[in-house]
């Protein structure tokens, strides 16, 4: 479990930073909650930047975080080009970027849509 202050300039992430080309990756039985992510770009609760990663959470928590920056900000991932992702009984709530309370899939993944959330 993560909780507490992460924070620097770009790909800042409440468990990874940044990742490239990892075919493969899987995070499970993890949370990150009451902290807070901020950086410049690239923020995500879970990660901030992921170059083609195809990302599996399992059993993740993402509760009370709150990410703050300037672009690219996501409550799992900052920005992940192209790349993709599965949810399985992992959840996200009362998380917020810059302030503002997200509630949706789309805002979870950084504007792209994805189905398992």
């Amino acid at each position: 479990m993560v909780r507490g202050n992460v924070s620097g300039s770009n790909s800042v992430g409440g468990i990874i930073g940044s990742q490239y080309q990892n075919t493969n990756m899987t995070i499970q039985n993890s949370s990150v909650q009451n902290s807070n992510v901020s950086g410049s770009d690239y923020v995500g609760g879970i990660i901030g930047y992921c170059y083609n990663c195809k990302l599996h959470l399992t059993d993740v928590q993402i509760k009370f975080v709150r990410i703050t920056g300037s672009s690219r900000l996501g409550v799992v991932i900052g920005q992940n080009d192209g790349g993709t992702y599965s949810f399985i009984t992992s959840t996200a709530s009362q998380n917020y970027i810059n302030g503002a309370i997200q509630t949706d899939c789309t805002s979870l993944l950084n504007n792209k849509p994805n189905s398992g959330c």
